[in-house]
């Protein structure tokens, strides 16, 4: 296990100082190497600074925001304060962040931290890349021939292109546990296509939910024009895969769990069952709802704090008898998201109390202060948990909350008089597929949350116990290692060939791809093709027209359509590839050919002052033989006889009639052909 360690030391990466968040000393790093040893964990040195800049800059603040499907367009400075000293000192360095943004406020094309890929974006996007570049030297070092690397986090995107690229052998996986966007969100990323690649160099892709798995083939399919579908595995299955580049990614859909023998073992620790005690006793003869958030808007607290006031008012004999402990984990690196959500919170809060004296307990503290212990603490103790958010991942309260309340289903759990186990959850929450049993609602709609409460409190003594029993199926069934074991064995089942000589990498940087070739395939040697053209007699050189003699505009829709409609001239060779062609052509042992989908006149007007040279227009339709003449009309002949053309009316007749519900589509017609293009259009529209 490879990763990096959180240090709350003094500093010493320099030497001196007595900052706690500065990093692991450089004369202490052994010992902590050493205490990781027996756990089997390498631990990964990354500057502070520079990991500063790549887990709050650029993964909170740039794709964090965009995996949650939000794409803030018109993003602003805030200079808000949140009136606390301790958390202004903590925000200080976003409105910083924010400010170099100030520039682009009025401008309609590059709005906020998402857009461009220049200036500050580009600083984010450069500590992205040399974090992962971190991380691959470590797993290069440890790496040993047949072993598995799995990735985990939306942190390590790009970590399979630098992996592959030195050690293509390797089966590699990559599991994020937060959603994907749809291919409309995802695409105002600058570095999408980089992101994607990194993502597809690896042979595997995990997500919890097949609703992100989808969103992931979608975006591949759009932006990068890959093809997915059902391929047949060695096993005589079949396996989700996106066909890229000559390899099939396999795409899995495994939802995870928890370990009930770890939960059971803190809930039954002497110091959580005083904690558990403290909060019933604090709270004696009330229904005790639970929910700990981030203090972030994706995580809906203001909706649940709207929906509890709603139900209040629509029965108020509940008032006094009911209390919300709303746990708020300070999320500081959200910047400005966070000091707005807390500030509406607090101010919300106020206000139901005033209302209602009690009802809500509201309690903000740091993410170490709220940890397994105090978490499965607070859940025990409570009888209804809450999740309203409005988009999440991987959420393992209601799970553990299940565990916590596994005993309601028991004969003494029953009688205890309280109606509890019962999981309020956000449709938009990944657990809300797993957890059957518990009541969804919409977040957005507030009197579902209102009505949620309502059906919490009066629901029947049987209704409750199926919902639980239905829950406990999957917390029961599903736990951290079934679910680990079970991507493992999915990556370790990859097909993936031994022969180093299957696979070829092409591109440089993060456009760096994994070739896979055919079993037949056999890796062209240069020094043998130029020792067998020195020794031979006669030789056939048939050389492609676009993408070799030309640049292949036929990468460009814009170009293409552009020679189509002969709204744009052709392009010319070069005048040293014109004398290349010469050189081979005046080789008698040479016969030249260049062929082309492009009509005669096009590799006429370029090409026929090139004497001994043949021509191949239309895929081979029509073809010109080498003539020692330069220039003057050449002579063409056809292999098909040219001579009914009335099925063409009818073809254009027909395509226009999808051209005009395509858009993007038109017709391409040259001598012999008549072409539907909707390479332009949406990909599978069209």
């Amino acid at each position: 296990r490879i990763g990096t360690v959180k240090w709350r030391g003094w500093h010493g990466n320099v030497g001196g100082g007595e900052s706690s968040e500065s990093g692991v000393p450089l004369d202490e790093r052994h010992k902590v190497e050493a205490v990781l040893r027996p756990f089997n964990c390498v631990p990964v040195w990354v500057p502070t600074s520079l990991f500063g800049e790549m887990y709050n800059g650029f993964c909170k603040g740039v794709l964090w925001p965009i995996l949650h499907n939000v794409a803030s367009v018109y993003s602003s400075p805030s200079g808000l304060s949140s009136g606390n000293a301790e958390a202004d000192r903590h925000i200080e360095p976003y409105e910083e962040f924010d400010a170099a943004y100030a520039e682009y406020i009025m401008d309609d094309i590059a709005q906020g931290p998402v857009h461009g890929d220049g200036g500050r974006e580009g600083e984010l996007w450069a500590a992205y890349t040399a974090v992962n570049r971190y991380f691959t030297d470590v797993i290069i070092q440890c790496f040993n021939e047949g072993d598995l690397i799995w990735i985990h986090g939306f942190h390590l995107m790009i970590l399979p292109s630098f992996l592959t690229r030195r050690i293509a052998m390797a089966k590699i996986g990559i599991f994020l546990h937060t959603p994907f966007p749809s291919s409309e969100i995802f695409r105002t990323l600058w570095c999408r296509e980089d992101l994607l690649r990194g993502m597809l160099n690896a042979d595997q892709v995990g997500f919890h939910l097949f609703e992100y798995a989808r969103h992931f083939l979608t975006c591949c399919r759009r932006l990068l024009g890959l093809n997915y579908g059902m391929f047949p595995d060695s096993s005589g299955g079949h396996n989700l895969a996106i066909d890229t580049n000559g390899r099939h990614v396999s795409v899995t859909s495994i939802h995870a769990g928890v370990e009930p023998p770890v939960l059971h073992q803190v809930l039954n620790h002497s110091s959580t069952l005083n904690k558990v005690n403290s909060i019933r006793n604090q709270f004696h003869g009330k229904v005790i709802f639970a929910a700990i958030d981030r203090m972030e808007s994706l995580k809906g607290i203001p909706l649940k704090l709207i929906g509890l006031e709603r139900f209040l008012q629509r029965c108020p004999e509940w008032a006094g008898k009911i209390v919300l402990v709303q746990v708020g984990i300070s999320a500081f690196e959200r910047g400005d998201d966070y000091t707005k959500t807390r500030n509406e919170v607090m101010s919300m809060v106020t206000n139901i109390n005033n209302r209602w004296p009690g009802t809500v307990q509201f309690q903000e503290c740091a993410e170490s202060e709220m940890r397994l212990q105090q978490r499965m603490a607070l859940l025990r103790a409570a009888d209804v948990v809450m999740v309203t958010t409005i988009r999440d991942g991987l959420n393992l309260i209601p799970l553990e909350f299940t565990i916590a309340h596994l005993d309601a289903l028991s004969e003494k759990g029953r009688n205890d008089g309280r109606k509890r186990g019962l999981c309020i959850l956000s449709e938009f929450s990944s657990c809300t597929r797993v957890m059957r049993g518990a009541l969804h609602v919409n977040p957005w709609k507030i009197s579902e949350i209102a009505t949620a409460f309502f059906q919490a409190l009066t629901m029947s003594e049987d209704e409750r116990m199926r919902r639980i029993n239905i829950a406990s199926e999957f917390v029961t069934r599903v736990t951290t290692q079934r679910w680990a074991l079970a991507v493992m064995l999915d990556l370790k089942g990859v097909q993936k060939n031994e022969d180093a000589g299957r696979y070829a990498g092409a591109g440089l940087g993060l456009g760096f791809r994994l070739l896979g070739m055919d079993s037949k395939f056999n890796s062209l040697d240069a020094n043998s093709v130029a020792r067998a053209y020195r020794s031979s007699k006669s030789r056939l050189i048939l050389l492609d027209y676009g993408g070799t003699i030309l640049a292949n505009d036929n990468l460009d829709g814009l170009l293409r359509f552009q020679f189509v409609k002969k709204s744009r001239a052709l392009s010319a060779p070069t005048e040293s590839l014109i004398s290349t062609l010469k050189e081979l052509c005046a080789d008698k042992r040479n016969i030249v050919f260049v062929v082309s989908g492009k009509e005669r006149h096009s590799l006429t007007k370029t090409l026929c002052h090139i004497p001994n040279l043949g021509l191949a227009a239309e895929h081979g339709m029509f073809v010109s033989w080498p003539t020692p003449k330069a220039g003057g009309k050449r002579r063409w002949e056809t292999l098909v006889p040219d001579q009914d053309r009335s099925w063409r009316s009818i073809a254009i007749t027909i395509m226009e009639v999808y051209t005009s519900r395509t858009h993007g589509s038109y017709i391409e017609e040259t001598e012999m052909k008549v072409l539907w293009q909707y390479r332009d259009a949406d990909p599978e529209f069209g």
